[in-house]
């Protein structure tokens, strides 16, 4: 049996192994590595519908969020509670603000609680643009070059 961890982790890696060609941007990078900060600052609810306003990397984000979190865990229920008949894969942004407004706070604490911990793993496993992987200089050129010129 897997702990939640590896569930996390698990769902993470599917995530941008489905959206590998939709994530490209270096604007999408930026985007995950805002997203805790602005759902530990205003909510996970005025984040879903800044999301809603701001566009489509934002909302790839957050409806993979909610489609993650309304997925059943192997040994009981979902952290989202969906309608008869709803499919997790299929829930919407739109759906997904829907179900937190129309349920009670617990549902709504939750739900975030749980959505900030599955975002750990959706920031580790980001793709990186290779320009902004630079190797660090080392700190004895560092020294070096910020060290007075005592040849003058």
């Amino acid at each position: 049996m897997k702990n939640l961890e590896q569930l996390r982790a698990l769902a993470a890696n599917q995530f941008y192994k489905a959206n590998e060609s939709k994530l490209k941007s270096q604007k999408d990078g930026e985007v995950i590595a805002k997203i805790p900060g602005m759902i530990h600052t205003h909510g996970l609810l005025a984040t879903l519908a800044y999301a809603k306003a701001k566009g489509e990397g934002w909302k790839t984000y957050l409806q993979a969020i909610g489609q993650y979190l309304a997925t059943p865990a192997p040994d009981g229920p979902s952290s989202l509670p969906l309608a008869e008949g709803q499919s997790a894969q299929s829930l919407t942004l739109d759906q997904f603000i829907s179900i937190l407004t129309s349920h009670d706070s617990n549902v709504l604490r939750i739900a975030t609680r749980e959505a900030k911990a599955y975002l750990g793993y959706l920031k580790r496993f980001a793709p990186t643009d290779s320009k902004s992987q630079a190797v660090p200089a080392a700190p004895q050129a560092i020294e070096e070059s910020i060290a007075p010129n005592s040849n003058s």
